[in-house]
């Protein structure tokens, strides 16, 4: 066997990560260069399946509010009614749901807004924020469609509400851009 002096270089998947003194040692070579190596795919199997969390739309809280009451203030009024998981809904949650609780004879009732998109309105010089229900707010109305997350309770600022009617076996749904010093209960849904 050869004897080789110099620098021993330690590689691991093709990376030069140590270089020691290799002086004296029979039988050692210096490193080649690694070959780039394709992973191999893995496939898994009976792995868990995770499903989404999917909230609906179940009734309403007991207690009217201005649109700054505060998230987690409405949040607390829905656990109340309709348990720990319970909050306020979103728009989508509410058009999402199978069923509507009965209203006496209407309901309106805050909700959280989710913005799917925006447009530029030519006319007005302003774009425009657009929730799921299909009501849209200028840019320039303070709120945000939430009230500033239901922070703000004065008619400055604009948040969204639900008003769910009935006329004997019909239902009507409907969501309205309203001034954020308006009362309305909280439109709850749980998972």
């Amino acid at each position: 066997m050869e004897s080789w002096s110099g620098k021993l270089q330690i590689v691991l998947l093709g990376v030069a990560i140590a270089a020691v003194a290799a002086s004296g040692f029979a039988g050692i070579w210096p490193a080649k260069t690694a070959v780039a190596v394709a992973p191999t795919p893995v496939t898994v199997t009976n792995a868990p399946i995770v499903l989404p969390i999917n909230y609906r739309f179940k009734g309403f809280a007991k207690t009217a509010y201005t649109g700054g009451a505060g998230l987690i203030t409405m949040n607390e009024g829905c656990a109340k009614e309709f348990g720990t998981n319970a909050r306020v809904c979103t728009s989508q949650e509410v058009l999402e749901s199978s069923t509507l609780p009965t209203p006496s004879p209407f309901e309106i009732a805050w909700v959280q807004p989710k913005i799917v998109g925006t447009y530029f309105n030519a006319g007005q010089g302003r774009s425009h924020l657009v929730d799921a229900s299909g009501a849209d707010f200028g840019s320039d109305m303070p709120g945000a469609m939430s009230c500033g997350n239901f922070n703000y309770s004065d008619s400055s600022h604009y948040g969204l509400q639900l008003v769910l009617t009935t006329n004997g076996a019909s239902y009507g749904v409907a969501f309205h851009s309203v001034e954020c010093d308006s009362l309305g209960l909280a439109a709850c849904c749980t998972p």
